[in-house]
């Protein structure tokens, strides 16, 4: 799905994901450059927002946290929840 990266400038920037059973890709508002590969096995937690921003935040340890916004927040967590069954 289409949701909105937050970057370490906190400056928005528009991705895509696709989620599989091994992987989360991040790739480019165009869909034609993987920007980030993150392996489902490298993510500790996802910590969600209470509020209606649609914000998520994806914890990778050995690297660094991924910060999301989107409006289908609550699709895009049980998607990459449904991937761990």
């Amino acid at each position: 799905g289409v949701v909105t990266k937050i970057n370490n400038r906190y400056v928005p920037q528009d991705r895509k994901l696709i989620i599989t059973d091994q992987a989360i890709y991040s790739l480019s508002k165009d869909g034609f450059s993987i920007k980030r590969r993150i392996p489902l096995k490298a993510i500790a937690g996802i910590m969600c927002s209470a509020m209606k921003d649609g914000f998520f935040v994806l914890r990778i340890p050995e690297e660094y946290d991924y910060v999301f916004s989107s409006p289908n927040k609550t699709e895009v967590m049980k998607t990459i929840l449904d991937q761990y069954k």
